[in-house]
């Protein structure tokens, strides 16, 4: 579809102030046409919102320390964060 990237942009306009409403359209004309604009669009509008990328539902940020090795006699601690979806439990 040559004119996916202008049809992506319309529906982001009209439905920018509700983006879980604009990822149902953009999943739709995914579904239907298979091109991967819209899929990319859909990741970015996720990542962007702090939403899952499958069920479009609010993520979960939580923080976890893990211990990567000793620093002077001290462990060394990394902070990990995790994003799950509130709905699905997926991982992102």
């Amino acid at each position: 579809m040559k004119d996916a990237g202008s049809i992506a942009e319309c529906i982001e306009l009209a439905f920018k102030d509700d983006p879980k409403y604009m990822l149902g359209h953009l999943k739709d004309l995914y579904d239907s046409t298979g091109d991967e604009l819209f899929n990319e669009r859909i990741e970015k509008i996720c990542r962007k919102n702090e939403l899952c990328i499958d069920c479009f539902n609010d993520l979960i940020i939580t923080e976890e320390h893990e211990v990567i090795g000793e620093y002077m006699g001290v462990p060394a601690m990394e902070t990990i964060h995790k994003r799950t979806c509130s709905r699905c439990g997926k991982e992102i």
